[in-house]
């Protein structure tokens, strides 16, 4: 009954990566970058792809469903300086540490998803990307860091950051699957009804199963949520079973 959802979320295709295994990708899950499409065109406030759920939705209207995450020199040093923008929780290392050496060797290993190179324009050749296209992109950056202003997207000042120095380091993103929502259709009372929206008599659902308020986006500005949901659903559920059983006696 109905059709199950997958919540997006948003991550890179390199290869053999794992959570905590390639710990300098987790310095491209910062602000203080410049995100780009395709076209070479930045596509959105940096900032907000911290909820990998909205950045996945931003993702997939996208050309190629594709964005590409960009650092330079001057960023890594500012995220050396002064620490990243999001630090984690879950994982321990230092993404900066060795950035600089490792990320061309992972350049080398993945040249289809990682990047890196001495100038803007061959970083764009590189990523496949108009390279007239992601200068002016890259340039008007820049230019709204040194004014203190994102005048495209209002990214906070704390993240304005100028894409500088000797080297420009890239890597792809996008869409994928974060976990399946739905697919069994209820009414206000829990009950669960078929595709033609008649109720089944006596058959109750609950949880992820029936949970269609996440299907595409699991906000993880409020992670548990869906647990939340489960609870409630789970409560309500058990109370119309009981009232069907007392009423069918």
């Amino acid at each position: 009954h109905g059709r199950m959802e997958m919540e997006r979320t948003c991550g890179t295709p390199l290869p053999g990566f794992r959570q905590g295994q390639r710990p300098h990708v987790m310095l491209f899950n910062n602000a203080s970058i410049l995100v780009v499409n395709k076209e070479g065109i930045r596509c959105c406030d940096e900032s907000i792809l911290q909820n990998t759920a909205v950045g996945g939705n931003i993702v997939d209207y996208q050309q190629d469903r594709t964005i590409y995450k960009i650092l330079s020199t001057n960023v890594v040093n500012h995220f050396i300086k002064n620490g990243v923008d999001f630090p984690t929780e879950v994982f321990h290392t230092d993404p900066t540490e060795g950035f600089k050496e490792e990320w061309p060797k992972v350049a080398e290993e993945c040249p289809e998803y990682a990047f890196c190179a001495d100038s803007v324009r061959e970083l764009a050749e590189q990523m496949g990307v108009n390279p007239d296209v992601l200068e002016e992109t890259v340039e008007r950056y820049n230019e709204q860091c040194e004014q203190n202003f994102d005048d495209d997207f209002c990214k906070s000042r704390d993240y304005l950051v100028p894409l500088t120095g000797k080297k420009y380091y890239a890597l792809i993103f996008r869409p994928s699957a974060y976990g399946s929502l739905g697919g069994i259709k209820i009414n206000s009372k829990l009950q669960v009804i078929s595709d033609d929206y008649e109720v089944i008599e006596g058959l109750y659902g609950a949880g992820s199963d029936v949970n269609e308020l996440y299907n595409g986006t699991y906000f993880f500005y409020f992670p548990g949520s869906t647990m939340g949901f489960a609870v409630v659903s789970g409560r309500m559920a058990g109370e119309y079973a009981a009232e069907f059983i007392l009423d069918s006696k």
